[in-house]
Order: C-alpha cells, then structure tokens, then sequence
C-alpha cells in the first residue's frame, strides 16, 4: 500500500489500482476509505437482466474517492427518476493504514445489503464511522433495482434475482480483495436491514452462495415473509411492459418481450413498475411488486426453490446467525398504507387529512387486504371468522379508528415483519445454527425515520437502528456522553463483535456489561437494546401464538 501525502493512499487489487482517501472518524480514529469501486461490468444492453459478467483489468490508477453510481429508482424526495444503470459500484472501509499493519492484521469484514424494498436505496448514505471506531472492514455495495434487478420471464434468459447475483458478485470480488485492506477473506459477515436483510437470509439458503462467506446478521427482514417471493414473476414482468407501452402481441411472446424489455429506456421501466400495479394490490397497499423469485432449473439459479424448501434440505447453511426487529416496525407502513391508498386523489397538503380519514374508512372496510396472502380468504365465512378474531386481538373488538392505531401498527408489525423473523430465528435454530435474537427499543434523537412519518403512533419504527450503526448525512453526531452515543458505540462494538468472534458479547465492559444469551427452541433469549442492554425471553409471544393458532384453524 502505497500513501500519498496526508490525503491519498494507493493499493492494487487483482483489477489493477486504487487511489483512495485517508479519513477519520469523530472519535479520531483514522482509516481508509475507496469508494466507487467497479466490480463488475455494466449491466447495458445485452447484459440487462442477466447475471453479472466479472470486471476485467483497467490501465492506471483508478480514483476511488467519491461513491459511484446507484441504481436507477423513483426519489420521493426529488419527485424524479434518478440513477444510472452502469451501477455495480462498492465502497471498502479499512482501519488499516499502511503496508505493514495490513500484512500484519486480518481483520473481521462486514458486508453491507442495503434495503429499499428491492425498488429503491444506495450504499452511498451510509458512513462507516463507527464500525471505524471497532477494528472490522465495512463493506458496502450497490446493486441493481427495481425491474432492472427484479423483473423475471420464467426463462433461461431472464430467469431474474439479477439483484441478488449482484450482491452475490460483490461478495466474489470482496474475497478475492480484501486481503489487500488487511481483512480475512475467511472471515466475512453478512449484515443487511428490510430487504437487505431478507437478501441476507436469501444468501444464507441459496446454494450459490454456500462458503462464501462465515456469519450473517438478518435485520428486520426473512426470506420466509410470502411477501419476499414473487409469485407468478413472469406475469408480473408483463405487466410492466404493458405500462410502459409494450403492445399486447409483444408482450405474450417471451424472446420479443425480451428484445422490448432491453431496448427500453430504463427511467421507462422504472416509471412502469409503479404504474403496474393492480387495483387490489394498490387497495392492500402493496408498494412492490418486483421480487425476488423462484428461478427456472440451470446451473446459474439463485433460488432454485422456495425459501421454506431451501431451508428443509440437508445443504442449508449453517452459519451462525442474528435476527432483529424494531419494537414497532409497521409504523413505517401506517401512513404509507393509509395515504398512498388515495394519493392518486390528493394535491399537495390540502385534502390530507380528509383523505387519511378516508383511507382509514376504506381499510376498516376491507380489513382482510392486511392479512398474509398465504391465508385462505377465499370463502366468506371462513374469512368473516379470520377477521373477527384478528378484530378481537388487535382492537379488542372494536372497529379500526384513530383510536386503535396503535393495534393496526402491532397487526403490521407482526404480519410484514415479526411473523417471519421469528420464524426464521426458530427454524434456523432448530436445524442446529448458533442464532441470537434482539429487539431495538432505543428512542432518540437519531430515530430519523419514525421522526420522519410524524406518525400519530409513537414508537421505534422500521430503519430507526441504522443511524446507531452509521453516520447517515444530515444527522448530527451526537454528544460524546449522550445516551445517543452510548447506544451507537454499543451497536458498533456489539455487531463487530459477531464478526469477529461469532459471539457478540465475547466479554463485559462498562458499555457491554450484560451478556447476549443465544435463542433456542428450550430458552428463547432476545436482547433488548435500549438505554439498558437486558436479555428477555418470549418475543411477542402472545401474538405469533396468536397467528400459529389462525393457520392452525
């Protein structure tokens, strides 16, 4: 490794050169960092929608200094399509700063899987200060998106998980290089949020990616959620062509439905994804509908089977394994559900209110569009005895209103979220994998995202931990000695940690002085993350017996 003056320091991966930024943390920890790292092709025009093609050598140094591309997606915030299809970039973190301490040091590496519901996110929000602060590499990627990375014809050609195989690539490339940062390529952990981490459990089954790397930290997202699966993928794919103006004769042929997908402007197919919605599925408030799906048989599958039989065969991984939830993760959902329902109908702020009261109607009306698809409604009377009961458990009896709000965040919680997390943790744990549990419970200033929803529900919604794992811009680093930051140097030291150690409290501090105790089927322990670290046992227990007792019946 070669340093550059106080700013730059130069290294060669088997691509070719890097130049990269010296940086420090907050707490004055100095480390490297090499951003915008190609690390496979372009995924352009013959290649769009395929696996990714590994990235041959480049001439020269190559500046890694500022983030690289991420994929194309609708902002929100902008009200625009932004991104760029060229966009299979990573970022390495490494706290080693010289040739020597590299070659001296193997450090645990953390691999990062962003979330966004498979449609949307980037790597590039999240800085890596405080697992700096902790002596493990950070590795964070970009991959593709939405239908770019999502859509699937059910065809050798097309066969979909594009997204997938690039984080899979991305994994390839970080053990083949990471030994250059000084990090053990032996020694990687999965660790992802939402859809990041239903691509961490993804990993976690999928023969692909067997030995590729050690540990995996799954947060508030399963591969078992019926949600994270699509079904009929290709009729999903031609809906979206059809809305970006595919005629129907085309639209039903595979190979010239291909040829139309690829020729297609990508901000088209990215516009068209929303847009392909159904009815119900908007009347459900579904916000996707390009996932990840169970491929046709040939050697490159992904998912060769559904999650649940993946996770039956005698080859399912391992590894040892965390699972996590916030306290009340469907606060993310309850003004998205609620306003999106009618959002088509509503300019600006004025009629928000009067449409949030009307979406709030309309959902009492239609409770069963909240229930799992796995659970037959199919029959009147038997979906009528469904929904009284979940009725009677959530609201005690009484009808959705502003005043059961909060059982409608518990009623989302646990069907997007806890229900197959805690399953996952349980099954995983049965077939003989080392599996902690937790539930972040911690309310501050650093709770961006239920801030954000200025939800009429308090709590810690869904997203609320990652500004304790990173440094996110825009957020203010909080005071040395504010619980704030207590809670942020615990989640550091805790997650690193499992990387390193594959315990997460190997030993007790003044910061850590309570220890993780494992879940098991006999003692279902969770740590409780908080302004106090405390081990429980029973998560949510009342309520998945509630749902084990609703598909029992």
């Amino acid at each position: 490794m070669a340093m550059e003056g106080e700013r730059f320091a130069t290294l060669s991966v088997r691509q070719g050169a890097l130049r990269g930024r010296r940086r420090c943390t907050p707490a004055g920890n100095a480390f490297l960092s090499f951003q915008g790292v190609p690390y496979a092709k372009p995924p352009v025009g013959e290649l769009r929608f395929k696996a990714p093609v590994p990235l041959g050598a480049w001439s020269g140094v190559r500046d890694a200094i500022e983030p690289g591309n991420q994929c194309v997606q609708y902002d929100g915030f902008a009200k625009a399509i932004v991104g760029d299809e060229d966009c299979l970039f990573l970022n390495v973190f490494t706290p080693c700063l010289s040739s020597e301490s590299a070659n001296g040091t193997s450090l645990a590496v953390l691999f990062w899987i962003h979330g966004g519901g498979f449609l949307s996110g980037s790597s590039n929000m999240f800085q890596p200060d405080p697992f700096m602060d902790n002596g493990v590499i950070l590795v964070t990627i970009n991959y593709r998106i939405g239908p770019l990375g999502f859509l699937g014809l059910d065809t050798l050609e097309a066969p979909g998980n594009a997204g997938l195989k690039d984080q899979r690539m991305a994994l390839l490339w970080v053990k083949e290089n990471i030994s250059v940062f000084g990090g053990d390529p032996n020694n990687i952990t999965l660790f992802g949020q939402s859809a990041g981490g239903a691509s961490v459990h993804f990993h976690v089954l999928s023969p692909l990616s067997k030995g590729l790397f050690r540990r995996a930290v799954v947060q508030s997202g399963s591969a078992l959620l019926a949600r994270n699966v699509a079904r009929d993928p290709a009729g999903r794919a031609e809906r979206v062509a059809r809305a970006a103006g595919c005629d129907a004769r085309t639209a039903r042929e595979p190979a010239a439905l291909l040829r139309w997908l690829r020729a297609a402007p990508a901000p088209a197919l990215v516009a068209a994804a929303d847009a392909a919605k159904t009815d119900e599925e908007r009347r459900r408030g579904v916000l996707f509908v390009l996932v990840p799906c169970v491929e046709p048989p040939h050697p490159g599958a992904f998912l060769p089977a559904r999650p649940e039989e993946l996770l039956r065969r005698a080859d399912a991984s391992r590894v040892p394994l965390v699972f996590g939830i916030t306290t009340h993760e469907g606060m993310l959902n309850l003004p998205v559900t609620l306003l999106r329902a009618l959002a088509h109908s509503v300019r600006g702020a004025e009629g928000l209110a009067a449409a949030e009261a009307q979406a709030l109607a309309e959902l009492a009306s239609h409770l069963e569009r909240l229930l799992p698809d796995d659970l037959d409604l199919r029959r009147p009377e038997r979906s009528r005895r469904l929904l009284r009961r979940v009725k009677d458990f959530y609201f005690d009896g009484q009808e959705l209103s502003e005043d059961t709000l909060q059982g409608l965040v518990n009623l989302y919680t646990d069907v997007n979220y806890a229900s197959g997390i805690l399953r996952a943790a349980d099954e995983h744990s049965r077939l003989g994998s080392p599996v902690y549990l937790y539930e972040f419970a911690f309310r501050g200033l650093l709770n961006y995202v239920g801030a954000a929803l200025r939800s009429k529900v308090q709590g810690v919604c869904h997203g609320d931990e990652l500004a304790y794992q990173f440094r996110i811009p825009g957020l203010p680093d909080p005071a040395p000695e504010s619980a704030e930051a207590l809670v942020r140097r615990r989640m550091g030291r805790l997650w690193a940690n499992f990387a390193t150690t594959g315990n997460p409290t190997p030993s007790l501090n003044e910061e850590i002085p309570t220890t993780w105790l494992p879940f098991t089927d006999i003692a279902p322990n969770y740590l409780r993350i908080s302004e106090n670290l405390t081990v429980q046992s029973d998560l949510l227990k009342e309520r998945m017996q509630f749902w084990t007792s609703l598909y029992n019946s």
